[in-house]
Parts: structure tokens; C-alpha cells; sequence
């Protein structure tokens, strides 16, 4: 398999990034991970099918949807839906934790970097004692791109002029 340089620069193979969860490195595993690592953007299993159907007609989704699930269970992989219905999976990668602002209009994600967690964590600790530490997290961020809001003040100008 290739080497591949994760989003720190370490240069690793298909295979050791997948070993090293304990999984076994297969031909599917390594093609799905290429996929995730060459990608701009989160993907949709679809996506994802699309990418390696270029090179390998053999690949079906019924195991690229295996293989994406283990990834999630294993860490390899981070899921999330976007408030669609649709999942999106990406890299996992523990030194850039950021998240998406979607457009409720178009359905673009947009990366925001960092984190505002820590900023955040007193407040919430302060509202819930009980809890002795925090695992994890999830924030989703909505709203309406400007060239969206352009198109409903436009539409709604138009309705308006119309009256």
C-alpha cells in the first residue's frame, strides 16, 4: 500500500494506519482510508463509493458500509450528519478538533477551526456538578450562507413588489 501523510505530515502506510487499531489490512480497508485521506471534505458512503469505483469496479457498498462503521467503532473514522439524513464520515484526528456550519438553505458545510470548548467547560461544569469529567463533545452550527440570504431577500422583494 501507499504511503500517506496524515494531517500532522507523519508519513505512515495504508496498512500501519490501520493496524495499529489491530484491525487486519485489507484491500478494501486500505481503498476506503485513501478515499477519507485524500478528501477536502467529509463524505457521504456514496461519495466515497464513487471515488473508488474509478479504479476498482469490484468494490460494492455493502462493504464499504462495513468497513466505514468499523472504521467509526475502531476511531479510525468520525461521523456526522449535518442535520440530513444522510451521513458524512472524515479522519478522525485528535489535533485538529474543529466543527461545520451548515447552510439550512444549500446544504454546504463550511470548517470552522478550533474548538471553543474550553472556553465553555467552566459554565457547563458549574450547571452540572455530577458529572466528574466530560468524554466528549458535539456541537452543530446552522444558518443561511450569504448567497442564500441574498436569494430569500430577493424572492422576498419580489413577492413584496408584486402586492
Amino acid at each position: 500500500m501507499q504511503a500517506t501523510k496524515n494531517r500532522q505530515g507523519e508519513s505512515k502506510t495504508m496498512s500501519q494506519l490501520i493496524r495499529e487499531t489491530g484491525l487486519k489490512a485489507t484491500g478494501a480497508r486500505g481503498k476506503v482510508l485513501r478515499v477519507l485521506t485524500d478528501a477536502k471534505k467529509p463524505l457521504r458512503v456514496k461519495d466515497i463509493f464513487e471515488r473508488i469505483q474509478l479504479t476498482d469496479e469490484d468494490m460494492n457498498m455493502v462493504t464499504i458500509y462495513r468497513t466505514i462503521e468499523t472504521f467509526v467503532k475502531k476511531g479510525i473514522v468520525h461521523r456526522d450528519d449535518f442535520g440530513e439524513d444522510a451521513a458524512y464520515y472524515e479522519l478522525h484526528d485528535d489535533k485538529r478538533h474543529h466543527h461545520y456550519i451548515t447552510c439550512t438553505g444549500c446544504k454546504r458545510h463550511d470548517d470552522i477551526e478550533g474548538c471553543f470548548y474550553e472556553d465553555f467547560e467552566p459554565h457547563l461544569k458549574a450547571q452540572i456538578p455530577h458529572y466528574d469529567s466530560i468524554t466528549y463533545h458535539t456541537v452543530e452550527y446552522f444558518g443561511l450562507c450569504t448567497a442564500c440570504k441574498e436569494r430569500e431577500e430577493y424572492k422576498r422583494n419580489i413577492i413584496e413588489n408584486k402586492k
